[in-house]
């Protein structure tokens, strides 16, 4: 009995630091702990303080670890805490080059894709008779906006396609649903020939007449005669395509691992139509940021300027490409060569 007390012992003490590193663990990882860094680092007496509230958080992962080892994995339950200790320690050594090498592996599939040179090919033949494709991920195939509008008034296309873009997607397939739309002179406007075209199309969808504005325009080519025409379509009637997708709408790949990836992708794309209705990619671009957690895992405080709106965080080193990005798709079109007002962004 006086062994199984012994031994008892050990593990209780074991637990209660367990019990007592993780409530600190917590406490200083939360707003408290961040006050407590900032505080300590105004001064050069606070500055010890202020890093050991930053190290608290590492060394409790560590304690925490251990003992969860040492208490449930059978191969250490026979060893003093201290192995236990040493292989949390050795996974604070492992787990960011697992970490970055699934990142980095993402990384590279994401830029898999691309082709041509950094900078967007202005050589790109534009043909007044052509369709022209326009990818978006905000809805924009259900009426043709103002980029449509201004491309079929100007005669830069003969028809524009609008399709939308769903989660997951970051570039065109063929046979991907759009709504197609012409302007034609007809004594009669027709009713919109599919669901979500809008009401009416054709009619006084704008009501602003300023002149010299796309809308303004609009309305005299509808007192002129003209239809806003929309019929079903899918992706493969394209001759060129486009398409530019912002960070905040490009949804990175999930990871396996446990710790944030921070990876944000934005692309841009021009894709041209083959005679047997594929999308071939003429150049496109894909602008990833990611981060890499460095050597050892280890929490970290973050202090903008101004001792303000301090953040805790893992210690990363952050990385960009250097691709160009494009924050509209308008961007992308002036780019290319197509000619769109200012008040188009």
């Amino acid at each position: 009995m006086a062994v199984s007390r012994s031994g008892a012992k050990p593990g209780r003490s074991f637990r209660n630091l367990a019990i007592l590193s993780g409530v600190l663990g917590l406490l200083f990882a939360s707003p408290f702990g961040q006050i407590i860094y900032v505080a300590g680092m105004i001064s050069v007496i606070g500055i010890p303080i202020a890093l050991l509230a930053e190290a608290i958080p590492t060394l409790a992962i560590v304690i925490v670890t251990g003992y969860l080892l040492w208490r449930f994995v059978p191969p250490f339950r026979g060893r003093t805490p201290v192995a236990a200790l040493a292989a949390a320690s050795a996974l604070l050594l492992i787990i960011p080059p697992l970490h970055n090498a699934e990142i980095e592996a993402q990384v590279a599939n994401l830029k898999s894709g691309d082709v041509g040179p950094a900078a967007v090919p202005s050589e790109i033949p534009l043909d007044a008779r052509q369709t022209l494709a326009l990818l978006s991920l905000r809805g924009r195939s259900s009426l043709c906006d103002q980029v449509c509008l201004h491309i079929l008034m100007s005669g830069q296309a003969a028809r524009v396609l609008m399709a939308t873009l769903k989660d997951g997607e970051a570039a065109p397939v063929p046979a991907m649903r759009a709504n197609g739309y012409t302007l034609e002179r007809r004594a009669e406007c027709p009713e919109p020939a599919i669901r979500g075209a809008g009401a009416r199309p054709h009619g006084r969808n704008f009501h602003e007449k300023t002149e010299g504005t796309i809308s303004g325009r609009y309305a005299t080519m509808l007192d002129e005669g003209y239809c806003l025409v929309a019929t079903e379509a899918t992706l493969d009637d394209a001759d060129l395509a486009l398409l530019a997708i912002r960070t905040r709408d490009f949804s990175p790949p999930s990871t396996i691992s446990p710790i944030s990836a921070e990876t944000r992708a934005s692309r841009a794309g021009i894709y041209g139509g083959t005679a047997q209705g594929a999308l071939v990619p003429i150049w496109q671009q894909t602008s990833v940021s990611y981060s890499l957690l460095k050597p050892v895992l280890r929490s970290k405080i973050k202090v903008p300027a101004g001792l303000s709106g301090a953040s805790t965080g893992w210690w990363r080193d952050d990385i960009k490409s250097d691709q160009p990005e494009f924050q509209s798709l308008a961007d992308l079109m002036r780019a290319v060569g197509f000619s769109l007002p200012l008040e188009v962004r």
